[in-house]
């Protein structure tokens, strides 16, 4: 990644902490436009540490170069979460992405606190020590955080006083939208090398809390999500696992197919040949929902699946 030359060390700073910045956008137009490998797996890197709820840190220390590198592996992120297709991925890099601006915020200047208000459409001034905002725009815009609620603010002549770190957190809802912003990113406009490094990401699946504790007639299909099988695999995810997670769990559609598709990736480990694809997957999860399918009966299973293991109490 080659440097960028006619910007000042403040530009860069300011848009290394706000990548979403007009100086971000300015830098990226100067920084050379072919894909770059090594660029991707920056942007990679980064998607998944916001889709692990990592730790957003701001380095300071970091030279002029480097921080050129972090401002364009959110591009890249961008691209990649978009290639992702699924509207989670991208919410939460939104929001890791602004959480990581809000922690630049507090600890920045008050120039930076307008700059940033102003690029994102929210006029606030300055009184004493503390921030101004018109109560409707504070109304139309406030995060949900107990801290935010209207009984908690001070509110005067029509607008809400709030301290530094409090207009920062505000205005993190307001970068939020702001990066959300153009995604996704159609898929006929994103590189073939973008679609193909997608596919490193890793997805967490989200923990779920069951709503019923009478699963345990079920145990036995936790036990086969944990013990990759050679073969069947196409019924063992139409007549059993798809049925399970999207009925008798609940899952939705995205929880459910990425489950399955973690589980059938265990079992190619085993024995690769198979057609069981993602297409495959989400159409048996759907399907199974609008019909409200029910998994194969313990016994049943045992004449499908073959291994004793599974059905060890």
């Amino acid at each position: 990644m080659d440097g960028v030359e006619g910007f000042d060390k403040k530009t860069i700073d300011l848009a290394y902490k706000y990548p979403f910045s007009n100086e971000a956008k300015e830098i990226i137009k100067n920084v050379r436009q072919e894909i770059d490998q090594k660029m991707i797996g920056y942007g990679v890197v980064r998607l998944q540490k916001a889709l692990n709820n990592e730790k957003a840190d701001i380095d300071q220390s970091l030279t002029d170069n480097i921080k050129i590198i972090h401002i364009s592996s959110y591009v890249y992120a961008r691209m990649l979460a978009s290639a992702l297709k699924d509207t989670t991925v991208i919410k939460n890099f939104a929001k890791y992405e602004s959480k990581r601006s809000v922690n630049a915020l507090i600890n920045d200047s008050e120039e930076s606190i307008f700059l940033i208000s102003g690029e994102i459409g929210t006029e606030i001034k300055k009184v004493g020590d503390e921030f101004k905002i018109y109560f409707t725009k504070f109304l139309l815009n406030k995060p949900k955080d107990q801290e935010f609620l209207l009984t908690k603010q001070n509110i005067d002549l029509g607008y809400v006083y709030l301290s530094k770190e409090k207009i920062s957190k505000f205005l993190g809802s307001r970068i939020e939208k702001e990066i959300l912003k153009n995604l996704p990113i159609p898929k006929s406009e994103l590189p073939e090398e973008i679609i193909q490094n997608a596919k490193k990401i890793k997805i967490p699946v989200s923990e779920v809390k069951f709503k019923s504790s009478n699963l345990k007639q079920y145990e036995w299909i936790d036990k086969l999500l944990s013990h990759p099988i050679a073969d069947v695999r196409h019924r063992t995810v139409n007549l059993i696992l798809a049925p399970y997670l999207a009925n008798i769990l609940g899952l939705d559609e995205e929880n459910a197919v990425k489950i399955i598709n973690k589980y059938i990736d265990k079992c190619k480990e085993i024995n690769p040949d198979t057609n069981v694809n993602e297409t495959y997957i989400r159409y048996q999860v759907r399907y199974s929902k609008a019909k409200g399918m029910k998994p194969l009966s313990r016994e049943r299973a045992k004449e499908l699946l073959d291994d004793p293991v599974i059905f060890e109490r």
